[in-house]
Order: structure tokens, then sequence, then C-alpha cells
């Protein structure tokens, strides 16, 4: 057979679709980007040798772990203590003389106020102890029942000192605190920040009555610089002669931790009120002698 000749339109559509596809491949073929080449990798930094306190630092994180992974719990650093404002007590009384050449000032237990028969007694005492030529004001004054919170009671001392300043200022030089019971257990917290001439605590209260056991109030003392002495009733319910006195106690090593405390004044027979048994003398006898001591350990520490 005899190939028929193509019409001419045929021949032309077929040599277009070869042009076409050999520039498509050629089109490809020069689209292709070259493969990247990497960079080679930065040298790594020699970590810096660590400081003596970083050393110590992360030997103090290693030692905190124990042997199952787990962190030990970590002593936070003691905040600085706060800065007290001093608070003018509700309620207060000043006896003995208008233009005296010292004052104590006086706080009272927690379950009595600055009025209660046993405070007024007790100034009565001092301003009668004070020596020939001494011319004592006692200032009573009350806590605020706000649940007895430290920072309150502190603060209030603090502005009971203030005022005692400020209503008798000849006695300015020669401020000394005290108290009954807790009172007096808070004189010892800021006898040292009202630059207080001396301390006299009337029935310390060292351990709180009662059971289970609890912690005494001592953890304060060993730093206490202010002239200090304790009037104790030997059965004192709150830390008598006995508890005291214990060979090796905690409350005797407690004591002997501050030069600043002179030796107890035991009151014989009395309790925590300072009150005598019956064969051991009056209250008021009793009050007297606890007067006495507090003013002759006054005394010694008074600015003349």
């Amino acid at each position: 057979m005899v190939a028929k000749p193509q019409p001419k339109r045929v021949a032309a559509a077929a040599a277009t679709k070869k042009k076409h596809t050999k520039a498509a491949k050629e089109g490809a073929a020069t689209s292709k980007k070259p493969a990247a080449t990497k960079k080679p990798a930065a040298p790594k930094k020699k970590a810096a040798p660590k400081s003596v306190v970083q050393a110590k630092v992360s030997k103090a994180r290693a030692a905190s772990k124990t042997s199952a992974g787990k962190k030990l719990k970590t002593t936070t650093p003691a905040s600085p203590p706060a800065i007290i404002v001093p608070e003018t007590p509700s309620a207060y009384a000043i006896d003995g003389p208008a233009n005296p050449t010292a004052i104590v000032v006086l706080g009272p237990g927690a379950s009595a106020g600055f009025d209660h028969p046993c405070m007024v007694d007790l100034s009565a005492a001092l301003v009668a102890a004070a020596a020939p030529g001494t011319r004592l004001a006692v200032l009573r004054f009350q806590f605020p029942r706000c649940g007895f919170k430290a920072g309150r009671l502190m603060a209030t001392f603090h502005g009971a000192v203030a005022l005692a300043k400020a209503q008798r200022p000849t006695a300015a030089g020669n401020v000394f605190i005290g108290g009954r019971s807790m009172g007096g257990r808070y004189a010892t917290h800021v006898a040292d920040d009202v630059e207080a001439r001396g301390v006299a605590c009337f029935g310390y209260p060292f351990v709180p009555p009662g059971t289970p056991p609890k912690p005494p109030r001592t953890e304060h003392l060993p730093a206490l610089r202010c002239p200090t002495i304790i009037v104790q009733g030997e059965r004192d319910s709150f830390g008598g002669r006995i508890e005291v006195e214990s060979a090796g106690g905690v409350l005797r090593k407690a004591l002997a931790s501050s030069s600043a405390i002179a030796p107890i004044a035991w009151v014989a027979t009395a309790d925590h009120s300072l009150v005598p048994r019956a064969s051991g003398g009056t209250r008021a006898s009793a009050l007297a002698f606890a007067a006495t001591a507090a003013w002759t350990h006054f005394a010694k520490h008074m600015r003349r």
C-alpha cells in the first residue's frame, strides 16, 4: 500500500508539539537548583570556669537531693525585722509625783487590765520602794484586745514608753519597763529597742501550764542586752523554783545564757500572782518584797 501524503495542517501541529516538548524538557533541566552546601558547624564554646561562689551553689544544690532524687526542704532566708510603729495605749494611769526623776512603764498580764487590783497595788509598792531623794512614777497601761498578737503588743509597749516620756519629761532619761506576766515577757522583747535603763518582770510566764507541754518562752533571752531582773513566786505554775533551778534544765540554761539577766528574786511560797501561802506572809508583804527587789535593780542602772 502507498502511504497517503499528510495534509499540511496535521504536519504543522505535529511539529509544534515536538518543539514544545523539547522546550519543556530544556526548561526543567535549567530550573533545577544546585544542592545547598552545608556550612561547617561552628566549634562549641568551652564553658567558662565556675567561680568559687558558683561552685559552692552547685555543690549545695547537689547535696540538697536525697538518694531517691527528691529535694530536701531548703531554709528560706530570714526576712528583716518589721519596723514597729508605736501605738498609743487605749487607757493608762500614772501614779507618783508629777515631776519624777525616773519612771517605770508597767504592762498588765493577759487576764487582767491596767486597773486590776494587782497592778494598782504593785504600782503603789514601786512608788513607795524608791530611795529617799528619788522621785519615782509608774505608768500603767492597757494592751489592746487583739487576741494578743505579738506585733500589736510590742507596738503598744513602744507607744506607752513614748507616752511616759511626753507626760513626764523630767524622767525621760531614766525610763524603766516591766510588767506582770505577759507584760513582763513583752518588756524583754522591746527593752533594747526602746533603750530602757532596765527591766523588771513580775511572774515571768516561762512555760504555760497544761498538757501537752509547750516550748518555753525564752528563745529571745540570750540576745537581751538590757539589765533585767525577774521576780518569781516559788510556786509559780508558769515556772516555779523547782522547774527553773533543776540541774541541766532548759530554763536554767536559757537564763544563764544572758549576762543581762540578774539572779531571780524568789518570793517565798508565792504563786503566779505573787500571793503567798498563809504561812509565807501576806500579799502586801510579798508585793513590798517584789517592789524592793525591782527598785534595788533599777537604782544600779539609773542615769545620775
